[in-house]
């Protein structure tokens, strides 16, 4: 019977060969080339020539548990000879390769740290399995589908004009908002509501503020298009709040009452410029989440 606990992961030939364990790799030192470097040392921006497994394993022990963000492209693996690497080997090699290099990023990653990468179709299932494997499968936060052009190659027998970038956390707990969608802050919620009855609203002094320089602001009808709104009494604006209660007349969403209660409740209410039109922010609403097509249009591309 077999001894351990069973899990899904994806199998090759040399997987576990010595050499792609991250613990022989050889730990290196990385050495400024003061005769190429340029600008503010403080940024601590550094481009690193090498190869990449034996430069990642120098930045372990200044940068681990540390980047926010990393973004790789990796060769793709598709028969393509460039020159700088080979492009070309077969896939049992190209996971090889791989594997060492995403445990070291892992590493490299903050608690709440995100990473991307860049695919083709070709290799997509390979590199999502291999991913899952080693930052798991619960930290997977999407594909990207990335229109990388408007017309294909005709190369092959389907013409392709898409790319992929996988996104994975290090631990999706931790993970920011911006992957998964969050409630809006500060949403707008107007005041005006044209064809309701008109009515009196009373703002008690503190409790608007305002976009617009100090300055006293004497009754006037501040109707436009089929907004009414009219400013009864003088209004003086200090330090960007309202020092003296003052009403407006309009066709109102919110009662006296529901004002009252935004007021005591210490939420915001702001009035950007002239002609008024007071606003209640606050959070809330339906989650704002992030789309998965990177679009060419979305960049203004011809």
């Amino acid at each position: 019977m077999a001894s351990g606990k069973q899990k899904l992961e994806l199998t090759w030939v040399g997987k576990n060969n010595p050499e792609y364990d991250i613990a022989n790799i050889e730990p290196r030192i990385l050495e400024e080339r003061t005769d190429l470097s340029y600008g503010d040392k403080d940024t601590e921006n550094m481009i690193i020539h090498g190869d990449n497994l034996l430069a990642l394993k120098a930045l372990l022990p200044e940068y681990e548990g540390k980047v926010k963000c990393i973004y790789i492209d990796p060769p793709y693996n598709t028969g393509n000879a460039f020159k700088k690497y080979d492009d070309s080997v077969q896939h049992s090699i190209w996971l090889s390769l791989m594997r060492p290099r995403l445990e070291f990023l892992k590493l490299l990653l903050a608690e709440s740290g995100v990473i991307f990468c860049s695919i083709d179709d070709e290799n997509y299932a390979y590199l999502r399995v291999l991913f899952d494997e080693v930052f798991g499968s619960d930290n997977f936060c999407g594909s990207f589908v990335w229109e990388k052009k408007k017309k294909p190659s005709f190369l092959s027998n389907m013409g392709t004009v898409t790319e992929f970038v996988l996104s994975y956390s290090k631990d999706k707990i931790h993970s920011p908002d911006f992957i998964f969608g969050s409630t809006t802050k500060n949403k707008k919620y107007p005041f005006n509501n044209a064809g309701n009855g008109l009515g009196v609203l009373k703002f008690p002094a503190g409790s608007v503020r305002f976009g617009i320089r100090d300055q006293v602001i004497e009754p006037k009808d501040m109707s436009e298009g089929n907004i009414v709104t009219r400013l009864l009494d003088s209004v003086t604006i200090e330090n960007s709040l309202n020092s003296s209660e003052f009403r407006l007349e309009g066709e109102w969403r919110y009662s006296q009452e529901k004002l009252n209660e935004i007021v005591r409740n210490g939420e915001t209410i702001t009035i950007s410029k002239e002609p008024f039109r007071p606003n209640h922010l606050k959070d809330g609403g339906a989650p704002k989440k992030m789309k998965n097509l990177l679009s060419i249009a979305h960049y203004g591309y011809v």
